[in-house]
């Protein structure tokens, strides 16, 4: 056998159409497992069948000696014909082995062919969760997955643990979101193995008075710091500026509301005559 015969008919030079092609070994030669390994080694095969019930030896053999013999296989080929001999080597003869009975052989064969059992298919496993958000009335919400296993997969969003008719994709959008769609969301990604789910997004909708905050209870220290109250959502953050002459603002500090009211300090205000002061959701 011609080292690296595979490759060579992977190669234009033995496939001038550049056909794409999958070369299949027939192991003829039971129970000689180093001289099958040499054959597969030197010829280049990365799939190996068995003829488990010898329908193909006999054809390949002569007084006991090994025949070699590559047969195009591919219909349709732009370049062979099916069945065209493309080496030969020690003696295989068309005349006594003629080209209709391989076939036969061949078909006799392929329910025998003993192939490696195909890669078990893997369980889906979500590598991005949906994150909880937090909206004003009105806005667009969109949540996501991200997953893992093999397709194809079937995905299913559920609101408060019942699911959300048509949202069957990766992704979950919610339109002009209100109060009715506060709650909590999560994804079911399921295929041939197994299903999981995903953890829990909370989605919350504020109304658009809820993100205003207002400033109240100014008051100067006896330090001379300004403190004063600012009154908003709690959970929610703010950006307290601060100005001299109400067109040049800097920012004093991010202030998360804990409560409804949220004390506020500015210890610059002693080096200024007038501070004016302005609460902005980020």
């Amino acid at each position: 056998m011609a080292p690296g015969i595979v490759e060579y008919y992977e190669q234009r030079n033995g496939n001038p159409e550049g056909t794409p092609i999958v070369h299949i070994g027939i192991n003829l030669q039971a129970g000689q497992d180093a001289q099958t390994d040499n054959f597969i080694r030197q010829a280049g095969f990365k799939t190996v069948a068995n003829d488990v019930n010898r329908t193909l030896a006999g054809r390949f053999q002569s007084s006991g000696q090994p025949i070699f013999v590559v047969i195009n296989g591919v219909a349709n080929s732009p370049s062979h014909k099916q069945w065209e001999i493309l080496v030969n080597q020690n003696g295989y003869r068309t005349t006594q082995h003629p080209i209709d009975a391989f076939r036969a052989a061949i078909n006799q064969v392929r329910g025998a062919v003993v192939l490696p059992p195909p890669e078990p298919p893997s369980a889906p496993a979500i590598t991005v969760h949906p994150r909880s958000q937090t909206v004003i009335s009105g806005a667009s919400v969109t949540f996501a997955v991200t997953v893992i296993g093999t397709p194809p997969l079937h995905y299913q969003w559920q609101k408060n643990s019942l699911p959300i008719l048509g949202a069957t994709s990766a992704t979950l959008a919610i339109e002009n979101a209100q109060a009715a769609n506060m709650g909590e969301y999560r994804a079911v990604v399921g295929n041939a193995v197994t299903s999981v789910s995903s953890e829990v997004a909370i989605l919350t909708v504020l109304s658009p008075t809820a993100a205003r905050a207002s400033l109240n209870e100014f008051r100067r220290l006896a330090d001379g710091a300004v403190e004063f109250t600012l009154r908003g959502e709690p959970g929610r953050s703010y950006r307290v500026e601060v100005s001299s002459n109400l067109v040049d603002w800097t920012v004093l500090g991010s202030v998360t509301a804990v409560n409804v009211t949220q004390a506020v300090r500015d210890g610059t205000a002693i080096n200024f005559p007038q501070r004016f002061y302005r609460a902005v959701t980020p």
